[in-house]
């Protein structure tokens, strides 16, 4: 829903795939089912202002502020979901 207008109407748009992490998490705790490890999940800011929650690809915990490019990792059903991992690696 559009947070002005409360519209429900919606679009498509192509998107960058660019972004920076603007926070993250680890739990520490028994990974989740489906995961060797528990993942870093990340809030990401992208080019175009969106934001979003995902998991970064890979152990190394990020730093507030470096730049993810989108990637995507398919799901037991067939499917795929978007991951970012750092840029350059």
């Amino acid at each position: 829903m559009c947070p002005d207008c409360h519209s429900l109407e919606k679009s498509t748009q192509t998107l960058s795939g660019k972004g920076k992490v603007l926070s993250w998490v680890r739990q520490v705790r028994p990974a989740s089912f489906g995961f060797k490890e528990s993942p870093i999940v990340i809030l990401v800011e992208l080019e175009e202002g969106l934001r979003m929650v995902s998991n970064l690809a890979g152990d190394e915990p990020p730093e507030i502020g470096d730049a993810v490019t989108v990637d995507f990792e398919k799901t037991s059903g067939g499917k795929a979901v978007p991951v970012f991992k750092k840029a350059g690696a």
